[in-house]
């Protein structure tokens, strides 16, 4: 099958706990222990149109890994546990997304603030 978004390529991240690889054709989520035993391989096509980038960030206070992964089609960010269970969206209506014109980049520091970059207007905006 064709990639149908020829912009995206397999994207990797890893942490203390997981490694994460996420992939475009068609959007799929797969999380590995560190030692490579497959965790778990969702399909997120019905939930990530355009996936562009996505970050891990874990808690180590309440022993949580989260998943964010850039949605730059429909303007969202999803987010999923370790195991690849969907938490929430964060969508423009709710947590003042309206500048992020096509979220292309996130980072996450060691506090937990998320912070979006914009692929058109290199803006950059802290969400939580």
């Amino acid at each position: 099958m064709p990639n149908r978004y020829p912009w995206l390529q397999d994207m990797k991240a890893a942490n203390d706990c997981v490694i994460c690889l996420f992939t475009g054709s068609p959007s799929r989520l797969q999380i590995f222990s560190l030692e490579g035993v497959l965790i778990r391989s969702i399909l997120t096509e019905d939930q990530i149109v355009g996936a562009y980038n996505f970050n891990l960030f874990y808690n180590p206070i309440t022993n949580e890994l989260r998943i964010y992964i850039c949605d730059f089609w429909d303007n969202f960010i999803k987010v999923f546990d370790q195991f690849g269970e969907f938490i929430e969206t964060v969508c423009e209506t709710g947590h003042g997304l309206c500048q992020i014109f096509r979220p292309s980049c996130i980072f996450i520091e060691p506090s937990g603030y998320v912070t979006v970059g914009d692929m058109k207007e290199d803006n950059c905006l802290q969400l939580f």
